[in-house]
């Protein structure tokens, strides 16, 4: 198995620290009222990566990664058992019905119990409300998330529909370069086609090349731009549908790794404007998450 000169596991190390330094930031507000879903944005994606190093991926971890997010899953246990008092349950399903950020909050309890083994919430709970009509009228983007907040909580599987979308997004794409819209289209379709890597994308074989093509002028391109956050989704794609022997994929990673290793998670800033906020935490944090989630179940580590 290559190596990197250890650079992944060091780049894992930093990420784990960074993160673990600043969860007290992915707590929920307890003073925002339950009209407003945005404060729990942060904490949904932070549990969605940690669930994917959960104990049954069927992908190889980093150990370090794996333990780290297990540790991080118990130490949540308690700002999310607040929450679950803080929030009432029976007028959840009529609050910001189409507001994106009602599934990410839905999405936190399930993959925290997969995570921990630790039901905060009835999982009948969480199905009376995935399964509300009110949710059904949210608009269509949201309800390719729907489905997955449904497969997460273990209510039916959403492979074939977003195998299918995958496939109408390849066909409608053609030959041209993907604008960041569609590169992050086109993650998010692979990250709920996989589960998040529990599971192999069944794409028609003649497919395959087309979509590999797409990942990596994608994966080029995004590096040339010093784009980290869509690089590192998308090699948390290609890690889970095993497209991780290729040239592009191997320096993408190194310099994601390098990055991380000699300039610290400050180098991940999605909005560099000002010297002031460079260590901003909303304008870092999403990209330290898919950046450990890329190189932790990167088969390129050293143990």
């Amino acid at each position: 198995m290559k190596t990197f000169n250890n650079s992944t596991s060091l780049a894992i190390e930093t990420l784990c620290t960074w993160l673990g330094n600043h969860a007290e930031q992915f707590r929920p507000s307890p003073g925002e009222g339950l009209n407003s879903f945005d404060h729990l944005k942060p904490l949904g994606e932070f549990i969605l990566i940690l669930y994917s190093f959960s104990g049954n991926s069927n992908k190889i971890a980093h150990q370090s990664a794996h333990t780290w997010a297990a540790d991080m899953g118990n130490i949540l246990e308690k700002p999310l058992s607040e929450l679950c008092h803080n929030i009432n349950w029976g007028k959840l399903p009529d609050c910001g019905i189409k507001n994106q950020f009602l599934l990410s909050s839905l999405l936190i309890f399930p993959a925290h119990n997969a995570l921990t083994g630790k039901s905060l919430v009835p999982i009948s709970t969480i199905a009376r409300l995935l399964s509300s009509p009110n949710l059904a009228l949210a608009i269509y983007t949201i309800n390719l998330e729907l489905a997955f907040a449904q497969d997460i909580a273990g209510l039916g599987s959403c492979h074939e529909l977003m195998q299918s979308e995958l496939i109408l997004f390849l066909d409608k794409s053609g030959d041209k370069d993907l604008l960041n819209s569609e590169v992050y289209k086109l993650t998010h379709l692979i990250f709920f086609a996989t589960k998040m890597g529990f599971r192999e994308l069944a794409l028609p074989q003649s497919y395959r090349p087309i979509l590999k093509n797409k990942l990596t002028k994608a994966l080029a391109l995004k590096m040339k731009q010093q784009n980290f956050d869509l690089l590192s989704e998308l090699l948390m794609c290609m890690n889970w549908i095993n497209y991780t022997n290729l040239p592009i994929y191997e320096q993408a990673l190194q310099y994601l790794s390098e990055t991380i290793i000699l300039n610290g998670c400050k180098a991940l800033n999605i909005q560099m404007q000002s010297d002031n906020q460079c260590s901003n935490f909303r304008y870092i944090y999403h990209t330290a998450l898919v950046a450990l989630a890329a190189l932790g179940h990167s088969p390129y580590h050293k143990y």
